[in-house]
């Protein structure tokens, strides 16, 4: 029998939210059963429904995003969904800050209905194996973070595609242009040539800005110049498993 996932949505502007609330109950394995303009109310069916996952904006009737997402972390595990945000606001605070308060996405609006969708779907693979992932994704934000990735860049949300992917299917690097980048497209409603392009000028981006000592640390010193597309996710999921094992070590 298909599992059915609950995906509670909080948004303040109501034309969002039932946009929101109509490309998500399309889904068949996907269920709306309540969509909410206020924080305080989100917060009581969140206790009440138990929700699987809770999808906030980042402005609400009553407060913001941020305090939705503070408020929820502050739940008892057993009643805490996972979270995911949809802003049209960007910048390295407001990851950081969303990273911290413990969600494991932030999409970007405006946003594609594949791409949505797709990280739902990955956030529900999480609820079936009991939040088993749900660090790893906080610890690729922090890795992207620690290499100053500007998170307003298309390319951002591309490398953290790219970067899951290669953790969990290495052997997407062996053709980076044929499994790779098709997969990272696949994931986020784009092309392949878009996620090669973008990816490309956020590592420049990075690159030229003077940022280049902490992807020559990462990378190691046999680092001649600007790496690759390919060469960085490759260095970034290595780095990832080597702090997975740390911890799982402690």
């Amino acid at each position: 029998m298909k599992k059915f996932f609950s995906v509670l949505l909080a948004e303040g502007d109501a034309e969002l939210r039932q946009t929101l609330a109509e490309l998500i109950g399309g889904e068949d394995d996907l269920n709306v059963p309540a969509c909410v303009g206020s924080g305080a109310e989100a917060l009581r069916l969140i206790d009440e429904l138990r929700p699987d996952i809770l999808v906030t904006g980042l402005y609400l009737t009553d407060m913001d995003g941020l305090g939705l997402l503070e408020r929820t972390a502050s739940l008892p595990e057993a009643a805490r969904p996972i979270m995911l945000m949809v802003s049209p606001v960007s910048t390295p605070l407001t990851l950081r800050a969303v990273s911290v308060l413990g969600a494991s996405y932030y999409v970007m609006d405006p946003l594609s209905a594949p791409g949505l969708v797709s990280r739902l779907r990955l956030l529900a693979g999480m609820v079936s194996a009991g939040h088993e992932d749900e660090e790893i994704l906080l610890m690729i934000d922090e890795l992207l973070y620690e290499l100053c990735v500007p998170a307003n860049l298309s390319g951002c949300k591309y490398l953290r595609e790219g970067i899951a992917v290669a953790y969990f299917r290495p052997s997407s690097l062996d053709a980076v242009t044929k499994l790779l980048y098709p997969e990272i497209a696949r994931r986020t409603g784009s092309t392949p040539e878009r996620v090669e392009r973008s990816i490309r000028c956020a590592v420049d981006a990075v690159w030229k800005r003077g940022g280049s000592e902490p992807i020559r640390k990462l990378i190691g010193p046999y680092l001649r110049g600007r790496p690759t597309n390919g060469e960085l996710i490759a260095a970034a999921a290595r780095e990832l498993r080597r702090r997975v094992s740390r911890n799982s070590a402690i």
